[in-house]
């Protein structure tokens, strides 16, 4: 089997995800770097496993993983939700100090 094709479809499905993933990244990398280097290592060892399984179990399966439907809005509509709730505490807690506020 020629490793061309997985290696186009890597490059491809990078092209798709960077702009989702670089931001959580570059924060991970960030909390990451005052930390001892083993502890840096398993960290982006596990968000890579956690990034690649949905993906590892697709290339198994061969099939759809997961069916739509209304479900999705409500998901997105809850991780919005934490999100907009986790930036606004990041941002109170850089204005006023207070951890949690």
């Amino acid at each position: 089997m020629s490793l061309l094709s997985p290696y186009l479809f890597g490059i491809t499905s990078s092209l798709l995800t960077s702009p989702c993933s670089t931001p959580i990244l570059a924060s991970l990398l960030l909390s990451l770097s005052s930390q001892p280097t083993s502890t840096t290592v398993l960290s982006l060892f596990a968000y890579t496993l956690g990034y690649s399984s949905l993906l590892l179990a697709a290339s198994f399966t061969g099939k759809q993983l997961v069916k739509g439907g209304e479900w999705q809005d409500l998901v997105g509509l809850g991780l919005g939700a934490v999100l907009v709730f986790g930036g606004g505490t990041q941002v109170l807690d850089g204005l006023l100090g207070v951890p949690g506020a």
